[in-house]
């Protein structure tokens, strides 16, 4: 579904220095990792965990991640270019 969108690009696994700069280069990072949802912040892009809690709330206390569940609708609500940037 996601596959056809212009903003959006899918890829195979990658190695973690590959992670990491792939990370870096986006504006917005939505995730269900653990990891990922610490990593975001020490690159300084907004994330978005789409789970109903985290295992990491440190994260959502320093306003680097923003928990926003698992609905369709408040992922594509968070995720809009006109709303805030949650980080």
């Amino acid at each position: 579904v996601l596959g056809g969108h212009a903003s959006i690009r899918l890829v195979d696994p990658l190695d973690y220095p590959a992670m990491v700069a792939a990370m870096r280069a986006c504006t917005l990072i939505l995730t269900d990792s653990g990891g990922v949802q610490e990593e975001a912040p020490s690159l300084g892009v907004p994330c978005l965990t789409v789970r109903e809690n985290t295992e990491r709330p440190a994260t959502i206390v320093d306003g680097t991640n923003t928990l926003i569940g698992i609905k369709p609708a408040a992922l594509i609500a968070a995720a809009a270019p006109e709303s805030p940037t949650p980080c």
